[in-house]
């Protein structure tokens, strides 16, 4: 049976996907500048144009060559997503103590 954590872990996965593709999207658009256009290349070890590279593309929003914007985004989503949730945590156990 799949726990109620790997599922929010899974939606939280799917959307920090829509967030990189919508960020690659304003690069393109030319409404956010990339910055630094292509961190690094990971194309020839995983190509985002093989079958295993469209599916990780259209469920998590993987960039072979991402652009600086689009990892700057991807790490603070997951800065706040993490923070948040230590601080339900700490909330969590404040109110333990409290009771």
């Amino acid at each position: 049976m799949i726990s109620s954590l790997s599922v929010a872990a899974a939606l939280l996965a799917f959307r920090e996907g829509l967030e990189a593709h919508g960020v690659h999207e304003l690069n393109e658009a030319g409404i956010i500048p990339p910055v630094f256009e292509h961190v690094w290349d990971w194309n020839p070890v995983l190509d985002e144009t093989s079958d295993v590279g469209q599916i990780m593309k259209a469920l998590i929003g993987y960039n072979g060559n991402p652009s600086l914007t689009e990892v700057a985004a991807y790490v603070g989503y997951w800065v706040v997503v993490l923070l948040s949730l230590r601080h339900r945590k700490t909330r969590a156990e404040l109110m333990m103590v409290q009771a």
